[in-house]
């Protein structure tokens, strides 16, 4: 049951990230949208870079910190409150695709667009919810399937 709600809630939040970033990827084919490498700032690349490294691994990190010390003394946690953790984690990385879309549709020089596009990539991958995901986090986290189901 939260396997297929939060596989929904994933496409819910990646499908329109991926349909920017194909009309973009499109336009930049087709060189419709033409932007100067040199017009770029620089620093705004460098920020987005740095936005997207901290959606993609850092603020998630902190995020699981935070609700495994909420939850470190409980025997059981409530499937809810877990639902809502996982959720929030999904709403964290899943900005990363956001930022590549920022990238792509501005150009970014080489070097910030792969960087970007490969945290976006890691993000994607590593919070899909698959179903050994989810049954490996729900034993971890001590969630009665019980009570879940």
């Amino acid at each position: 049951m939260y396997k297929k709600a939060l596989n929904k809630y994933y496409w819910q939040l990646l499908v329109p990230a991926l349909v920017l970033i194909l009309i973009s990827e499109v336009l930049r084919a087709l060189e419709i949208i033409k932007v100067s490498v040199f017009e770029q700032k620089y620093i705004f690349s460098a920020v987005i870079f740095a936005l997207a490294a901290l959606s993609s691994i850092g603020l998630p990190i902190v995020r699981r910190l935070l609700f495994v010390d909420k939850v470190k003394n409980l025997k059981e946690v409530d499937p809810l409150v877990w639902m809502k953790y996982e959720k929030q984690s999904l709403q964290i990385a899943l900005l990363t695709p956001y930022f590549f879309f920022i990238a792509s549709a501005l150009q970014f020089i080489s070097f910030f667009y792969t960087v970007i596009f490969l945290l976006a990539l890691y993000a994607c991958y590593y919070y899909f919810p698959s179903e050994k995901r989810v049954h490996f986090e729900m034993r971890i986290f001590r969630i009665n399937e019980d009570k879940a189901a």
